[in-house]
């Protein structure tokens, strides 16, 4: 559709662009607000003054139109904009100049000259030009996730296709602390952690936490000037700001923001007033690997802040490392999609992943997984064990405080996803550095002792000291029912820190000789009882 077909019309809107393009400082500008400052410079409201040839002044119409993110702005002074939907519409640009300069206008979109950033370049269209950008825009986006255009109408749609967690054994619902105990326990997670729990009201999890705002004031007050990576969520890159500067921009009323932020790399657990005022729910405390272990180095990874905007979306991913999830409602609301880590949908997954950088690709909808979703609310908890695969939506700006942690009855899908992390090169920013070392000091420290007392017969006691017989020929650790599943997992451990060893490393052939030597004896004692 031809906006600007008129030929003698057109030379006043190809006078205007090139009038605009002539001015170094606006193109040189390095963002929107600032071009239309500049703008503004040449513009009273909106007439753009010009000398002729006989030195006389004359005026040139223009209607400046600035899409800056997720607005569009007209050039009246501090101007919030509107929604940018990626679609040219005369009748919404025109009502909004008349609200904000509180005057009617002989509107013509001859007289519209437009500016967009563009690579870090300030773009000058008219009003054709406009109408063409935004319709390849809404293309190229639609197939983009998470993009904008593609997270206001195919996400939305997208949504609604997936089922809640009700009749799902996959997921349980608990009114309190008290319920989520009960359930845990009578689904027998306790040594093979599968279920993801909802916890409703958290106040009897033995929990430490402070309100949101309490949080957010923190971050300015302790450790404010701390370099902190967040996700411009629409723009698809990793900006950088100190957490003084974020919390500002997360404050940002809605209306006047022309992007969506998503902070979920605030580990605080080294900042010592966020360690005293954050306390971990006693079910991590008594669940985390870590916490049973002697480790020279700890990974910083049980506490989070996540801090993000109302419509962000943040794509289908596991946890690093396989970590299990503590994640608890501040403020806000999110919606969580998520998918069972078996073998078929984690190779997806996998597949997923290698086509990345595909258009046509996407996880959500290519592959034919089965989807849940459960949406929570401030004052919720959520407990989700390592290796779930998931996405999330933030529908209200959003704080939450989180964590990660090994848990001893994951173990299989920690290592699962360890070799997914290697298999799509997973960048050391998603990965758990510590993640080999941590797993040695578990099959060193609690697997191997218990696979050491298997080979050993107690003959008698004399002074009160157990008399072992180290001839004699041993338990078959298969046979013991308080010992088979540590059998299970020390020979699954072990032979994945054996295909993972590195020489140099904290894990080598060296330091895996008492582990190699305890499997060769009991398996010489599972071929004898057989």
């Amino acid at each position: 559709m031809m906006l600007i077909g008129d030929p003698e019309k057109r030379k006043h809107t190809e006078f205007l662009v090139k009038f605009f393009r002539s001015k170094n400082d606006v193109m040189k500008s390095q963002d929107m607000t600032e071009a239309a400052s500049n703008v503004h410079k040449y513009t009273s409201n909106r007439d753009i003054q010009f000398l002729n040839r006989e030195g006389k002044t004359f005026n040139k119409t223009a209607y400046c139109c600035f899409v800056d993110g997720t607005r569009v702005k007209c050039s009246f002074p501090n101007c919030k904009g509107y929604e940018n939907k990626l679609k040219w519409d005369r009748g919404t640009f025109y009502n909004h100049m008349k609200r904000c300069q509180k005057k009617e206008y002989k509107f013509s979109e001859y007289n519209v000259v437009a500016f967009r950033m563009n690579r870090k370049k300030v773009q000058v269209m008219n009003v054709q030009q406009l109408a063409e950008y935004f319709k390849e825009e809404r293309e190229r986006q639609l197939k983009i996730v998470p993009s904008m255009y593609w997270t206001a109408t195919a996400f939305h749609k997208w949504s609604m296709t997936i089922p809640g967690i009700n009749g799902d054994d996959n997921f349980q619902t608990c009114a309190d602390a008290a319920e989520f105990q009960a359930k845990f326990e009578r689904t027998d997670q306790t040594s093979d952690w599968k279920k993801c729990f909802v916890v409703q009201d958290s106040s009897g999890l033995e929990m430490l936490c402070p309100d949101a705002e309490a949080i957010l004031n923190m971050l300015e007050l302790h450790d404010g000037d701390r370099q902190r990576r967040f996700i411009d969520v629409y723009a698809g890159t990793f900006p950088v700001a100190t957490q003084k500067e974020f919390v500002n921009l997360f404050r940002t009323p809605v209306k006047e923001r022309t992007a969506v932020f998503n902070n979920l790399d605030m580990e605080v657990s080294d900042i010592r007033e966020f360690k005293d005022a954050i306390g971990l729910p006693k079910f991590v405390r008594n669940r985390s690997m870590v916490n049973k272990l002697k480790l020279r180095n700890r990974p910083m990874v049980d506490r989070y802040i996540l801090i993000t905007q109302a419509g962000a979306f943040t794509d289908f991913h596991q946890d690093f490392g396989g970590t299990s999830v503590w994640f608890h409602m501040l403020r806000g609301k999110k919606t969580f999609f998520l998918v069972e880590p078996t073998e078929e949908n984690i190779k997806k997954f996998e597949k997923s992943q290698e086509h990345a950088t595909e258009t046509d690709y996407w996880y959500g909808d290519k592959y034919g997984v089965n989807i849940r979703k459960v949406t929570l609310e401030a004052g919720q908890t959520y407990f989700m064990p390592g290796g779930w695969i998931h996405a999330v939506y933030t529908h209200e700006d959003a704080v939450v405080v989180a964590g990660s942690f090994f848990d001893e009855a994951c173990i299989s899908r920690q290592l699962r996803t360890f070799r997914c992390e290697e298999k799509i090169k997973a960048g050391n920013g998603n990965r758990v550095a510590k993640f080999l070392p941590i797993h040695f000091a578990y099959m060193e420290q609690k697997l191997l002792k218990a696979v050491k007392g298997a080979h050993f017969f107690i003959c008698g006691i004399f002074k009160n000291a157990l008399v072992l017989d180290c001839n004699n020929n041993g338990s078959d650790m298969r046979s013991l029912p308080d010992k088979k599943q540590t059998w299970i997992i020390f020979q699954e451990l072990y032979a994945f820190l054996d295909e993972f060893k590195k020489t140099g490393g904290e894990v080598t052939e060296e330091t895996l000789k008492p582990s190699k030597k305890a499997l060769d004896v009991q398996i010489g004692i599972q071929s004898r009882s057989s």
